[in-house]
């Protein structure tokens, strides 16, 4: 094909010289396998360590009307049910082991270190916990069975998502969650007993019907192999949740805001639903905003303005806190979006404690 078109030979000469240039600007020309001498590292404590860590303040407390967090001293029964409650594979998603990361024997025999499921992680803090699956990603398993263990139990767990996944074996028509799923929530609330849904899948699917009449909701998307370990640890308020939502979280299928939300789109007529929005995260304590001020009303080309508000810890227990920036532009050349974040900041409050937080 290059010999009979030249545009397309230089349009492949173009392309290999930019992955070239990538390369050589790396080093990878001098060595081949850069950070080689980090492998050792996978797989070890310290890599454990981090990974927890990461899981604990990337998971979002996105709904709570006080029935999180548990406590394990009560003894109460509790029900994991669910399609992601008892699997390994959905903590990580695609690109883990294999291309799909859908392999679950991977996780198991893999590695120096036992893996654990939310479930697993559950019955450590919690010993009067059983898990029953109800339905898994396409279809309805053992749902009369996990009902009638629901009748029995003062909480349930109910556990949803999507299933391992990458590129096009991926794709789907839209975002509602499996019928599957919504058939076994369904029959859950339908028992009047407290439910803690926890949210597992690399993109929002649809969960507004059964969120809503959820007592409280965790949003983890892909949390990774200690994300387990995190979600149970924020459930019995051995950790306190402190991240934000890193996507508006749509209301429904048609709710899918743009990332750059005009002023246009604010009016009725254009105006986009949410179930949670961008930056949205509770804590099991409250944080108080006051005294906000600017250092100057107004400057000029290549001049800077510090914004400063005071946040105070006014709850019961200590926590952080993401300080979120919002700026907008009610008049330019360009039309900016609604709200644009421009900085953030996370800070930890002790009891009563107060702080400046500062942006330049």
């Amino acid at each position: 094909m290059a010999k009979k078109d030249f545009k397309f030979s230089v349009r492949v000469d173009d392309a290999t010289r930019r992955i070239l240039k990538v390369k050589n600007d790396l080093g990878l020309f001098e060595n081949a396998q850069p950070f080689a001498e980090d492998l050792d590292k996978i797989g070890t404590k310290e890599s454990h360590d981090v990974s927890v860590e990461a899981a604990r303040e990337s998971i979002v407390l996105a709904q709570n009307d006080g029935t999180l967090p548990l406590d394990s001293n009560e003894n109460k029964k509790v029900l994991v049910a669910g399609a992601s409650g008892n699997v390994l594979r959905v903590l990580n998603g695609g690109w883990s082991y294999v291309w799909q990361g859908n392999v679950e024997e991977h996780f198991v025999n893999f590695g120096t270190q036992k893996k654990t499921t939310i479930f697993e992680e559950v019955k450590k803090i919690n010993a009067n916990s059983e898990y029953s699956e109800g339905a898994n990603f396409t279809h309805l398993t053992n749902l009369d069975d996990t009902v009638t263990k629901a009748k029995n139990v003062d909480i349930i767990i109910l556990t949803i998502g999507e299933d391992s996944y990458c590129e096009t074996p991926g794709n789907i028509n839209n975002l509602m969650l499996s019928e599957s799923q919504q058939v076994l929530a369904d029959r859950l609330l339908e028992l009047n007993k407290p439910v803690v849904l926890v949210y597992i899948g690399g993109r929002p699917r649809i969960i507004t019907n059964i969120a809503q009449r959820s007592n409280a909701v965790l949003i983890g998307f892909l949390p990774g192999e200690k994300g387990s370990q995190a979600i149970a640890e924020i459930l019995f308020g051995k950790y306190n949740p402190n991240a934000r939502l890193s996507v508006t979280y749509p209301l429904d299928v048609n709710g899918i805001s743009t990332y750059d939300y005009k002023p246009l789109e604010v009016h009725d007529a254009n105006k986009v639903e949410k179930l949670y929005a961008f930056g949205h995260g509770l804590s099991y304590t409250k944080f108080e905003y006051s005294n906000l001020r600017l250092s100057k009303k107004s400057i000029g080309l290549q001049e800077s303005l510090t914004v400063t508000v005071n946040v105070k810890n006014i709850g019961n227990l200590e926590g952080k806190e993401s300080v979120l920036m919002f700026l907008n532009d009610e008049y330019g050349s360009l039309t900016r979006p609604v709200r644009q974040l421009k900085g953030f900041e996370k800070i930890t409050l002790k009891i009563g404690q107060s702080v400046d937080v500062k942006f330049n």
